[in-house]
């Protein structure tokens, strides 16, 4: 068994989702609900980061730091939302988030790009910034 978790740590690690340390930082994330949607992200004048997430999900928690790093570098230039899927399963389902932590990049309340898993503060950026370059 001891064996097994160590082959898993070192494969997540290998994969560039666990191990890096991040300092901590307060973000500025927003908690957004289904009575809140609407204002904070389909009417939101910048594009929006939605974490989809659950407190009992292990690598929900390891994206936490990434994501408060995520909040801090692009603060102006992108919201990021979380959205827990335990307390509003209708935008989980009208999402068809299906796996988390799912990332989803919304501008002027379109998809524009979605993702699943752990990811590096470095690979969440690229995908951001790539994603943001890309999109009207």
């Amino acid at each position: 068994m001891a064996r097994n978790l160590t082959l898993i740590a070192l494969l997540l690690f290998a994969a560039g989702c666990a191990g890096e340390s991040l300092p901590p930082i307060d973000g500025n994330e927003v908690t957004v609900t289904e009575d809140s949607y609407q204002e904070e992200v389909a009417e939101s004048s910048v594009p929006v980061l939605i974490d989809f997430w659950a407190p009992w999900c292990g690598p929900c928690v390891q994206m936490e730091p990434v994501i408060a790093h995520v909040s801090v570098n692009y603060e102006g230039r992108l919201k990021v939302a979380k959205v827990n899927v335990d307390e509003n399963p209708r935008l989980a389902s009208e999402f068809a988030i299906n796996g988390i932590p799912a990332f989803v990049l919304v501008r002027d309340g379109e998809i524009v790009s979605r993702t699943e898993g752990s990811r590096s503060l470095a690979s969440m950026s690229d995908w951001i910034d790539s994603r943001i370059a890309a999109a009207p």
